[in-house]
């Protein structure tokens, strides 16, 4: 599959604006600018902060049912259970943010990278394919065309980059707009290809798809 679609999940992660501002001679000035919308450090934090919480919950509530006579009340027959079912969603979370964490572990030592935040990883691919100074430099109907296409928060084409790259010329009103889950990829132009066996990326796709947060391509 072209690089360009097992990226898909990373693309949709970083959200992209284009901003138009005034200098002082009155002349217009564009920029861009880039944010990772997920991060899984930031996913780990939550996860654990969770546990956490719960913890210090559960004390709460052995303390506050050692202090009920009535053992047939509401409150001491239905508050343990409702506790166990949020220990065993915690416990969910936590297994996927082990395999997410393991999967994007396996990404970087696909690539022989130095340990890296998942915002760099991101960015890195995203300044590559989606550079900064070609969306702010983008002027006329390329501008549209570009504000349309990579600062909607939806999946691009290697068609669509091609236009970014001024390889081609914009024609938004002939573009099919491309849905979550189908290939981002022009069939006529399959540039950038992965070997067929193995495909690596797949398991930052899963990385990335796994936590519940985390869902970028449905």
């Amino acid at each position: 599959a072209p690089l360009t679609v097992e990226l898909v999940p990373v693309f949709l992660n970083v959200g992209r604006g284009i901003s138009t501002t005034s200098a002082d001679d009155g002349e217009e000035q564009r920029s861009a600018q880039k944010s990772v919308l997920v991060k899984l450090e930031d996913c780990e934090i939550a996860v654990k902060t969770l546990r956490e919480d719960l913890a210090a919950k559960q004390a709460v509530l052995d303390k506050a049912l050692g202090l009920v006579t009535d053992k047939s009340s509401t409150f001491c027959t239905r508050m343990p259970s409702e506790f166990d079912e949020a220990q065993e969603s915690i416990a969910a979370l936590e297994r996927l943010r082990d395999s997410a964490r393991a999967s994007y572990d396996d990404v970087l030592r696909f690539f022989s990278s130095e340990p890296m935040e998942s915002e760099r990883f991101c960015l890195l691919w995203d300044n590559f394919f989606v550079p900064s100074r070609l969306l702010a430099e983008a002027d006329g109907e390329r501008h549209g065309f570009c504000k349309a296409v990579f600062c909607c928060g939806e999946p691009f084409s290697i068609d669509d980059l091609q236009v970014l790259w001024g390889f081609e010329e914009p024609r938004l009103k002939d573009r099919r707009p491309i849905k979550r889950g189908q290939a981002a990829a022009s069939t006529q132009r399959q540039r950038f290809v992965l070997p067929p066996a193995p495909r690596p990326l797949i398991l930052l796709r899963k990385a990335l798809t796994g936590v519940p947060w985390m869902r970028l391509v449905h």
